[in-house]
């Protein structure tokens, strides 16, 4: 209930935003009690935004003493209800009391959520730059990071994650710069939300790798669950399940699903680089990747070629000497980082 305190106390403010809007609209359509309840809110905080200070203000302070007040004054609510009495005459002192009660009671309560709406929007916002964090690799790095809600990140070389310590009521959010691997503590009431340079990737519960490193797209694949991608003007979204990928062109502003085999997308995190039916292309390029290496192909009737291997930490050694054995190529290692490929044929 706090949750939609919170959400009107944003609106009252300006600050929410288009998804707030929906989950507050749709909490307040489904009961005439909600509408009543906004109400009362916005009638108690005009009230208060006219008050003169003439004193400091402890909202924790205030919060508790109202809650302790409106216990008191429902107790006896309470007990004046149910209290027996052998008059039938109708008492019309009694029942104006009694409806008195009632009234301050709804006050109490309006002011209640009110505070506590305050309260909580203070609480949050006024921590959260405190509380923004941020971990940076360098380019012979990995890092993992445990969020406060049971979530693991792992953050490739080169990449920057920016996370709070501890996440809101209402989402949980990190932005990232590089590549990243996600496993997500499903939480069906907070989304988890990553945002991009170019895109905004939604979960509930999954893992994931978004990858930014290129500067001309971001790519999203899916391990398990699934991943809502939308770009940054909400103009198109995909929804990815397990074995899926997208890619987000930076430079022509298209969002689609990607048809290239997904099986080395993880491959920096896991250490298991895999080819079904790929490329010697494909295969090159991965190389260049994962080995930090560049692989001049001379012979381009090579590229077509198909090539399947498994490789559970893979040596750059092994597989190089699998490809001499399988397509009869000539691999001239022209410096530490630096082959060049000739000869050979497909198979």
């Amino acid at each position: 209930m706090e949750k939609y305190f919170f959400l009107i106390y944003k609106e009252i403010k300006g600050t929410i935003d288009p998804t707030e809007a929906i989950t507050l609209n749709q909490w307040l359509d489904a009961s005439k009690d909600n509408l009543q309840i906004k109400e009362d809110i916005i009638s108690s905080y005009h009230l208060m935004e006219h008050r003169e200070d003439t004193f400091p203000i402890d909202v924790e302070a205030d919060l508790k003493t109202l809650q302790n007040k409106l216990e008191t004054l429902e107790d006896i609510s309470k007990k004046a209800s149910t209290q027996k009495t052998s008059v039938v005459k109708i008492n019309r002192s009694k029942s104006t009391s009694n409806k008195s009660l009632k009234t301050w009671i709804s006050i109490a309560a309006s002011l209640l959520l009110l505070v506590a709406a305050i309260f909580s929007f203070q609480y949050i916002s006024g921590s959260a730059e405190a509380e923004w964090l941020s971990t940076v690799t360098d380019s012979n790095q990995k890092e993992t990071i445990s969020l406060n809600d049971g979530s693991e990140v792992w953050l490739n070389k080169e990449s920057e994650l920016k996370y709070m310590a501890s996440f809101d009521e209402v989402e949980r959010k990190v932005i990232l710069n590089g590549e990243a691997f996600f496993n997500i503590k499903r939480d069906t009431k907070k989304p988890f939300i990553v945002e991009t340079d170019a895109a905004i990737i939604t979960v509930l519960g999954t893992s994931f790798n978004i990858n930014t490193r290129d500067n001309n797209e971001t790519r999203v694949s899916v391990k398990t669950g699934s991943v809502l991608i939308t770009d940054k003007n909400k103009s198109q979204q995909i929804i990815l399940k397990a074995g899926q990928a997208a890619v987000l062109n930076q430079q022509t502003g298209t969002l689609q699903e990607s048809t290239r085999d997904i099986s080395n997308d993880y491959l920096w995190h896991t250490d298991k680089m895999g080819f079904k039916k790929a490329s010697l292309r494909e295969v090159f390029t991965v190389l260049e990747g994962y080995f930090n290496i560049s692989i001049i192909n001379q012979n381009k009737n090579l590229d077509d070629c198909i090539f399947s291997m498994t490789y559970q930490k893979p040596d750059l050694e092994s597989i190089l000497a699998n490809l001499k054995k399988i397509y009869k190529v000539s691999i001239v290692e022209k410096s530490p980082s630096n082959y060049h490929i000739t000869d050979g044929i497909c198979k």
